[in-house]
């Protein structure tokens, strides 16, 4: 894996990964952010097997652990920022 990769998922992460008001189930944004991250990743010639390992296996499972991350039980989604 090379540090590229680590740091194109972290930039597209940070570019893509938001609150969105009123989202309660986010599995569905999910599957489509999964989908734009293989596919910008491909663009920047980021290979499948790359990109796997730098989110550490399956995208859809590591998109939904970021969400998971900026997620407050009582208010819902926030900024990373925020918290």
């Amino acid at each position: 894996m090379s540090e590229s990769s680590d740091l194109f998922v972290a930039k597209w992460v940070s570019a893509n990964v938001h609150t969105i008001p009123g989202l309660e189930d986010y599995s569905d944004h999910v599957v489509e952010l999964a989908e734009q991250l293989i596919a910008d990743a491909e663009a920047k010639g980021i290979d499948e097997d790359e990109l796997n390992q730098a989110v550490g296996g399956d995208a859809e499972d590591y998109l939904k652990n970021q969400y998971e991350k900026v997620q407050d039980s009582t208010l819902g989604f926030h900024e990373a920022d925020d918290a």
